[in-house]
């Protein structure tokens, strides 16, 4: 288990917060299906810390919530499981948080099938073959097996990388000393600079763009995958902490407590949800449901059950 903490980056987090407050399963687990990119979303889901998480080993939980914030609730808690998530992501109808003071963890979008994974991190991505963590202030991107074993080191030497996101060709992250965004083959090499100047504690990769924070600013951009033609789409006051991109929205998170929502060229902002008092939010996933995919146990029954129904529509015939 690998745990981190960089305070000059934590000092930023918390001193502007004060100041806000002043002013005002295993690899064979098949996963119920969600599809991130079809639709308008059905399920919201977010890591959430405290009061008084995270630096002092309070609270800390992922949370799903209706489409529109309502309902919101606990579906993993508990300091064996979860102590120090920063953020969120999705692949596959799974769940993936990492963690920064314990072994960072995945489960099924209703809360089952918990696995903990072979590291904490600052972020975390997945595809179907891997998982991907960065490690802060190691200066190193790890890679492991989808079930967490056969964690290997993938690139070492960089300047703080922070917020992590794979495609199907490319791995990426944000680098917090450097203040770029970066990225590379799978195998982690040809290493290329995309964006630089900013400060990204997320980020979301899509078909055709980046979406990512330039955190401490308040703002959101897009920009080409190549880096170019960034464009700005969100301005706030708010310190920025998790992206997540659907077909129609663009959502966020803000340390302060706050989910928000935004047509993708950034217009027609919507408050979702509000924190109590003390609360943090860390990162956000958006989901849309599908037809449940049954676990490899119940396959013989559904097979059963279809063979059985055949042959009835048989004799009534």
């Amino acid at each position: 288990m690998l745990i981190e903490f960089h305070s000059r980056t934590e000092g930023f987090v918390f001193s502007f917060l004060r100041s806000r407050a002043l002013a005002a399963a295993a690899t064979s687990c098949v996963f119920i299906g969600f599809n991130a990119s079809a639709g308008a979303a059905e399920w919201l889901y977010w890591t959430e810390t405290g009061p008084g998480g995270f630096q002092t080993n309070g609270p800390a939980f992922v949370i799903r919530a209706n489409a529109d914030g309502t309902g919101a609730t606990a579906i993993v808690s508990g300091a064996n499981v979860i102590k120090g998530p920063n953020g969120l992501e999705s692949f596959n109808g799974a769940l993936y948080w990492p963690d920064q003071q314990k072994d960072s963890g995945r489960v099924a979008v209703d809360g089952s099938q918990l696995l903990e994974l072979g590291s904490g991190a600052y972020d975390i991505a997945a595809n179907a073959n891997a998982v991907f963590y960065s490690l802060g202030s190691a200066n190193r991107i790890l890679k492991s097996n989808a079930d967490g074993s056969g964690l290997t080191t993938l690139i070492t030497g960089l300047s703080f990388p922070f917020a992590i996101d794979v495609s199907a060709t490319h791995l990426y992250w944000s680098e917090f000393n450097s203040g770029k965004i970066r990225r590379s083959n799978l195998d982690g090499s040809d290493i290329q600079d995309l964006l630089g100047g900013i400060v990204a504690y997320d980020f979301e990769v899509t078909d055709d763009a980046i979406f990512y924070a330039n955190t401490f600013q308040g703002e959101i951009w897009r920009a080409n995958l190549d880096g170019s033609q960034a464009v700005r789409l969100i301005d706030t006051s708010d310190f920025i902490n998790g992206i997540d991109v659907t077909a129609d929205f663009l959502y966020w998170s803000d340390l302060g407590g706050e989910i928000r929502r935004a047509s993708r060229d950034g217009s027609g902002e919507q408050l979702l949800y509000t924190a109590p008092a003390g609360v943090s939010i860390r990162g956000v996933v958006a989901l849309t449901s599908v037809a449940p995919v049954p676990v490899p146990a119940a396959l013989p029954l559904l097979l059963g059950a279809i063979g059985t129904l055949a042959c009835l529509g048989r004799r009534r015939a």
